[in-house]
């Protein structure tokens, strides 16, 4: 059995869709979890790297992830400073 090295989430406000990639980097699953299943999921899982998009309820999610030994890594807003609004 493979274990995943990276989980990405893309967060939602209900449900939360994961993809999760081993030390080669071949995709090993693509889950879609409620947010209750998805702190069940997470809580069996070995030590891992957790990558998500940094917005305002991803920092609930990272205190979570860090309680059970995960590491957190946040990728950049798809909005950045440079860009003009709208």
């Amino acid at each position: 059995m493979s274990f995943a090295k990276v989980i990405g989430i893309d967060l939602g406000k209900s449900t939360f869709h994961l993809i999760g990639h081993d030390y080669s980097g071949r995709e090993i699953f693509r889950n879609k979890y409620s947010r209750a299943k998805l702190v069940d999921f997470l809580t069996v899982q070995e030590s891992t790297v957790i990558a998500m998009e940094a917005c305002c309820g991803a920092h609930w999610l990272a205190r979570k992830c860090k309680q059970f030994g995960h590491e957190v890594c946040f990728s950049q807003n798809r909005r950045s400073s440079t860009r003009a609004p709208y």
